[in-house]
């Protein structure tokens, strides 16, 4: 590849940047000063800016415990988004893999492998996200079997089996294997059960690590064999 695009895609900079940089004598390859943007390079080379070694991946995972109150998408007027916790050079080249209402805290994946966002969120590959949720009220064992059977909610959607991994007096733990609109919130409006607080704790194999706190991110070299 051209050695404009290895540095654009390494560090998100555009490629007339890129180009600007690189004819600066900024760059070396396998040792040597290059200044010319069109050099031809491999992912095997040696690459530094600055001193600094350039690691070239071919897709880029993150996973975030995304906070409450913040919205999943790029930008949004006047409102904190999960972007403005990401401190990554690729971070607007990175898109969400199952987005969370603003109110709702957990796990997200942010990447640019579109084959793995369509994976995620397809519900003919069954990737089970997990979800705790806090209750206002308790679960009535007939809530229960309506929604380990499927149910038709109130606004006429018939929705898949849920699996019910825990139950507490005021908290359960549910799998989902779809991921529609507001879809938690509409199960248990559904079920007339209040609800104070959701959090997504794994996508597929994925969960959220120990140590994080909302706003905490981590970047990971490989995700394909953790979703499934």
């Amino acid at each position: 590849m051209r050695l404009d695009k290895f540095l654009s895609d390494v560090t998100g900079r555009s490629r007339r940047e890129s180009r600007e940089i690189i004819r600066s004598g900024r760059l070396r390859v396998n040792g040597i000063i290059v200044k010319l943007p069109s050099y031809s390079v491999s992912t095997e080379d040696d690459i530094s800016l600055d001193g600094r070694k350039l690691i070239w991946r071919k897709f880029t995972y993150i996973k975030m415990f995304k906070p409450a109150g913040y919205v999943s998408s790029k930008r949004e007027k006047n409102l904190p988004t999960i972007y403005d916790l990401l401190d990554h050079p690729l971070k607007w080249k990175l898109s969400i893999a199952g987005r969370l209402d603003r109110d709702v805290e957990g796990l997200v994946i942010l990447t640019n492998d579109g084959d793995l966002i369509h994976k995620i969120i397809s519900p003919k590959h069954r990737i089970m996200k997990v979800y705790d949720v806090w209750m206002e009220d308790e679960l009535p064992a007939e809530s229960l079997e309506m929604m380990k059977r499927g149910f038709k909610l109130k606004d006429g959607y018939t929705i898949l089996p849920v699996e019910i991994l825990e139950l507490e007096e005021k908290k359960v733990r549910i799998g989902l294997f779809e991921g529609k609109y507001h879809l938690i919130k509409r199960i248990f409006h559904s079920l007339n059960v209040r609800i104070s607080k959701i959090r997504r704790i794994a996508i597929g194999n994925l969960k959220l690590d120990e140590w994080m706190k909302p706003g905490d991110w981590l970047e990971m070299d490989e995700l394909e064999e953790l979703i499934r």
